[in-house]
């Protein structure tokens, strides 16, 4: 019992034990060493310590120890620390604490060896980067120094090649800087550590053609990326091999450094080890070498800045010459802003001659001052434009009216610096005044003129021209000249194509405006420059309507399939088609010209026709409708007729054989009605199902159709809609199906789980039938018919304005017939409860008018079936 307690508490420890006989056998193992060495209790138990531990270490330490205590009259104790690796688990570093007790000491009268381990691992490694990163702080600091004392850059590369060196990064390093000759780009070696720079002046270092190690890795270079060989033995490069058997190099990184865009050299680093370089170190020495590269930056732009003071003073000079002689007028301006960074204002900084000249206004009475002291009535256009171009950078150019000046300009604004904006204008208000008088002309003129690009699209068109077509203004201007489909009249040529070709055209030619109409017009246009079309437009529509009208007769009646003809005053036929002559049973029109239109009815028809349709069509001036035909044969046949007055006297007949039509009808009626008898029978088959669940409420789907289809048709609705109320009412609990009888049909009370399966009644339902096709979405009014105005209602909470006038109209039904009539759970509570709770809740829960329809049709009689 003791040694299982001792064991016990060795288990729990937080200390790695283990038990050992003296010939090194291990006998026992704590829960801790398992999970360490990550081994189970059978791996390790019975085995040696040599299989377990690498014994070279182990071995020699405790060998005299071990020695000593072999002897059974010894009662010494040998202790000792030693850290110790396992064989299959190197990397974990373990203290051990070994204490060897000799025979006489222990109660079986044998040695044992106990040993007790700390893992160290995690310190150690903690130790090593700590260590790594003091190195590099102290690399980097001291490199530092030499940075802040802006040595040149050659002395800058030799300092970072020694500090390198004396914290032994590598065992030989060299740096190259990067010489253009303008002919090609080499490395040229600046200084080395470890061996003799006179070594590198066999190699010929090219940027480009000779090295194999920069040609391999020039696209590296050029994107700022080091690159390593971890071990060069393996490389397959013959110059990096060599180099690596004459000085026992076994690994090399390569860094680039930058200046700007620029390759400004590199740096190459050499070990005698393979893998050398870990990710730490390499970003160390990156780092170093991003403040080496500012450092160089910094130094070139203070030299460049030395030069370009200089060069800004004779700039300015030679800019305050330029914009005080330019023919333009200048002015530079600062913003002035609100508390809500906002431009309000601006402040006159400087102008120029010019801008005198334009404005009339002096140089001397206007900087340093606002627009609104100078010119209190600048409208807010100026502020708006101008304070966007100080305020984004964004540039922009227009022509207006300056209204305190009474003149056009046109202004190019940009913003120098932020909040504040440069202005060039020039006075163009003689231009524009020129251009306006011309396009007055253009605009009174009586004939239509467009103006397009190369390309057809319209860039300017006058208002005669927007009548011709139709189109208002904005909608001709950017609108692509084909889309008018513009036809010549003979030859059917494209206007457009024709144009291009032959740079000028002038005929009659066809097309349709805004409306659909059909227009003729007579255009002349022609190539004003390459890139410009003007067209000049003159309507001819009336010129050529007459004989245009009689042609296009011809040709429609002909290829029609409807019968037409034409009558004198005398009823008698004076034209027709072949269709017209077929329809009636003649093979030619010659057999009916001449005819009266009586010879193709019988008596039963015309009797009809002087009666009933000639003094309607006397007065109305036309006359459409059906009746039966007599064809040569005497058969009859069913047609569609329609006659109109015509202007010269006489009349126009179209008829059409409608037999087929008439056939094709009546099949669809039978269809429709055999469809609308399986409707119903579907219908009436899922509402028999919802009752032979819950018989109590039996009749209750029907009554509450009943009384949603009253209120429907009081309220006005389409007869669609009527029907859609009356399918919904019928099938609004379906979704009861899914749940169990025993609670449908339960007398007690529902517990409030009961209740909740019974809320998802309507949102089954939806499911049940969302994906039949009906044309109005009833199987959304069944999902709503719960829902309530005030959003109490369920299955979603749904508002007034959120819930269709259907459903509202099916749940004020719903509450009606259900408080009414009889309940497993209760007796039926009488019409007058129902009319109390839904005038209590009238405009709260229910729709007001739906509420107030549904009583005035209790009051008028309605009664349940």
């Amino acid at each position: 019992m003791k040694k299982e307690v001792t064991d016990e508490v060795l288990n729990l420890s937080d200390a790695l034990v283990l038990r050992l006989n003296l010939d090194g056998t291990i006998y026992f193992v704590n829960t801790k060493v398992l999970k360490t060495l990550a081994r189970t209790r059978e791996e390790l138990l019975g085995k040696k310590w040599t299989d377990i531990f690498i014994p070279s270490g182990f071995e020699s330490a405790c060998f005299k120890a071990l020695s000593q205590i072999k002897d059974e009259d010894s009662d010494e104790h040998k202790n000792m620390a030693l850290i110790i690796p396992a064989k299959f688990n190197p990397e974990k570093l373990i203290r051990w604490n070994i204490l060897f007790i000799g025979k006489n000491e222990t109660a079986s009268g044998e040695g044992k060896i106990i040993c007790v381990g700390v893992n160290i691992t995690e310190l150690t490694n903690l130790l090593k980067r700590y260590e790594k990163i003091t190195r590099f702080n102290d690399m980097a600091e001291k490199f530092s120094h030499y940075l802040l004392r802006g040595e040149n850059e050659e002395r800058l590369l030799q300092k970072f090649c020694d500090i390198l060196y004396e914290y032994e990064f590598a065992k030989y390093i060299w740096v190259g800087k990067t010489i253009d000759d303008g002919n090609k780009k080499s490395l040229v070696p600046i200084t080395v550590r470890g061996f003799d720079i006179k070594v590198l002046d066999k190699y010929d270092f090219s940027w480009i053609e000779n090295v194999d190690l920069i040609k391999n890795h020039e696209r590296n270079i050029k994107r700022k990326k080091e690159f390593i060989y971890r071990n060069i033995s393996d490389s397959k490069i013959d110059s990096m091999r060599k180099v690596a058997m004459k000085f026992d190099i076994r690994s090399v990184i390569v860094l680039p450094v930058f200046v700007g865009r620029e390759v400004f050299g590199v740096i190459h680093l050499y070990s005698k080890n393979t893998d050398l370089f870990d990710d730490d170190e390499i970003k160390c020495i990156e780092k170093m070498i991003v403040d080496f590269e500012l450092a160089i930056e910094k130094n070139r732009l203070y030299e460049n800045n030395k030069k370009s003071l200089e060069n800004i003073k004779k700039s300015e000079q030679n800019y305050k010459s330029l914009i005080s002689q330019m023919n333009q007028g200048f002015a530079l301006h600062r913003v002035v802003l609100n508390d809500d960074n906002k431009v309000v204002d601006y402040i006159f900084l400087d102008v120029n001659k010019k801008f005198e000249e334009y404005t009339g206004l002096k140089k001397e009475n206007i900087v340093g001052k606002t627009v609104r002291e100078v010119l209190p009535e600048t409208e807010k256009y100026w502020l708006d434009v101008y304070g966007k171009v100080a305020m984004t950078g964004k540039p922009v150019q227009f022509e207006n009216f300056a209204g305190e000046f009474g003149k056009y300009f046109l202004v190019s604004a940009y913003s120098p610096k932020y909040k504040e904006f440069a202005v060039t204008f020039t006075d163009v208000t003689s231009r524009y005044n020129a251009e306006k008088r011309f396009r007055d002309y253009i605009e009174k003129a009586p004939i239509g003129i467009i103006l397009s690009d190369i390309n057809g699209k319209c860039l300017e068109a006058n208002r005669t021209f927007s009548d011709i077509t139709g189109y208002p203004l904005e909608e001709l201007k950017g609108m692509e000249f084909s889309n008018l489909n513009l036809e010549r009249d003979k030859g059917n040529k494209k206007v457009f194509s024709t144009l291009i070709d032959e740079g000028n055209i002038a005929g009659i030619f066809s097309f349709r405006n805004m409306n659909g109409n059909k227009k003729y017009v007579n255009i002349k246009a022609l190539k004003i420059d390459e890139d410009k079309l003007l067209g000049f437009v003159i309507d001819v529509t009336k010129e050529m309507g007459n004989e245009r009208d009689l042609i296009n007769l011809k040709m429609a009646t002909e290829r029609s399939i409807d019968g037409i003809g034409v009558y004198s005053n005398e009823f008698k036929l004076i034209y027709l088609n072949e269709a017209h002559a077929n329809i009636y049973g003649y093979e030619t029109t010659e057999e009916l010209l001449g005819k009266s239109w009586r010879t193709l009815y019988r008596e039963e028809e015309l009797e009809d026709f002087d009666k009933r349709i000639i003094p309607e069509f006397n007065r109305k001036g036309f006359w459409k409708g059906e009746s039966l035909g007599k064809r040569k044969n005497g058969s009859l046949f069913p047609q569609e007729i329609s006659i109109s007055k015509l202007k010269d006297g006489g009349l126009i007949c179209i008829v059409r054989d409608i037999t087929e039509k008439n056939k094709i009808i009546k099949e669809r009626e039978e269809i429709f009605i055999k469809t609308k008898k399986n409707f119903e029978l579907f219908i009436n088959t899922l509402v028999k199902i919802v009752e032979l669940r819950d018989p109590y409420t039996s009749g209750h789907q029907e009554r509450v159709a009943q009384l949603s289809v009253a209120i429907a048709k009081k309220m006005n609705l389409s007869r669609e809609k009527v029907e859609a109320i009356r399918v919904a009412a019928l099938l609004h609990d379906i979704g009861k199906i899914y749940i169990p009888s025993e609670i449908l049909n339960k007398a007690t009370k529902l517990t409030d789980l009961e209740f909740k399966m019974i809320k998802e009644h309507s949102q089954n339902g939806y499911e049940l039938l969302k994906e039949l096709q009906f044309d109005l979405p009833i199987a959304e009014y069944i999902l709503q018919h719960h829902e309530r105005n005030d959003g109490s209602g369920y299955p979603h909470g749904l508002t007034e304005g959120e819930i269709y006038m259907e459903a509202k109209i099916i749940a004020v039904a719903d509450v009606v017939e259900a408080i009414s009539s009889h309940r497993p759970y209760r007796p039926a509570l009488g019409i007058e409860v129902a009319f109390d709770e839904i005038k209590k809740n009238s405009g709260i829960l229910y729709d007001e008018e739906i509420v107030k329809v549904c009583l005035e049709l209790f009051e008028e009689g309605f009664e349940f079936i």
